[in-house]
């Protein structure tokens, strides 16, 4: 595992902001040149950023791909114990997720309050479900080809992530926020993974799930 080892210069010379820049034009070419010039890849600054971090914030899949090519820490712990498979799944970003577990990422590590991977990922999937203004018609597509946190949340869920997993004893788990969502294909893949639903919940009646 590497260690982040911050050197003074890399803030002061500016590398820092130009790296970040190079990372959300997704300009590959320029980050592994800011590398070859020295720029610590296990550098983290004082908010728990780091090169690898910003690439997958940023959606970048192509330069994790590099990153991790290059040494970088899959599991490196960021700011309040967040890994970089936490912070893909929470943003949605499913082409960084798929690459990350494909790697080895652990589906199941949690930060420091508990959240998993899919945990993240189930509460804003449901919270999108409760946003959308064509319910019928987003579970409609989203049965059929799965997007954004839904994919994510099929793609952790056939990894093997717990989806029962609380962080609390009177919290929800993901299998909970992935019924409320009500798509079909998802809530199929709980078979086997978690308890039956012994009585619709309020979410369900409300939209009309069945």
């Amino acid at each position: 595992m590497n260690e982040a080892v911050p050197r003074r210069d890399d803030l002061s010379s500016g590398r820092w902001e130009l790296l970040q820049a190079a990372i959300r034009a997704g300009n590959t070419e320029e980050v592994a040149s800011l590398l070859d010039a020295g720029f610590d890849i296990c550098y983290q600054t004082g908010f728990g950023e780091t090169v690898l971090s910003q690439a997958v914030v940023y959606g970048q899949a192509a330069i994790v791909t590099m990153l991790l090519a290059r040494g970088a820490d899959i599991e490196e712990s960021l700011r309040k114990g967040g890994t970089p498979l936490l912070l893909a799944a929470g943003r949605g970003h499913v082409d960084v997720v798929r690459l990350l577990l494909a790697k080895g990422a652990d589906p199941d590590r949690r930060d420091d309050f508990g959240n998993s991977p899919l945990l993240d990922a189930a509460r804003n999937l449901s919270t999108e479900a409760l946003n959308t203004r064509n319910p019928e018609r987003w579970r409609y597509d989203q049965n059929r080809r799965p997007t954004g946190y839904a994919a994510v949340v099929e793609c952790l869920i056939l990894a093997g992530a717990d989806v029962t997993w609380r962080p609390r004893k009177n919290s929800y788990p993901p299998y909970h926020f992935i019924r409320q969502a009500g798509i079909a294909l998802l809530t199929g893949l709980l078979e086997g993974r978690a308890p039956p639903e012994r009585v619709p919940s309020f979410w369900r009646a409300l939209f009309g799930i069945h």
